[in-house]
């Protein structure tokens, strides 16, 4: 599971760059499908609660590369 702060860019990132398939889950879930593999989304705050013990930012970034 990944979890974001912004759902759609995310998902659009992953459309976009690795070419993966959004299917629809319970209406509000939306895993993203490459081949055999999922990969689950969830918004910062919802969803699950699972906590990673180290959070380390993630690929979308949110000014210039430093």
């Amino acid at each position: 599971m990944l979890t974001t702060a912004d759902l759609e860019a995310a998902i659009d990132f992953y459309i976009r760059v690795l070419g993966v398939e959004v299917t629809t889950f319970r209406e509000e879930r939306k895993p993203l499908v490459l081949g055999v593999s999922k990969i689950n989304l969830d918004r910062v705050g919802h969803g699950s609660a699972v906590v990673a013990t180290r959070f380390i930012k993630g690929s979308l970034p949110s000014g210039p590369p430093r």
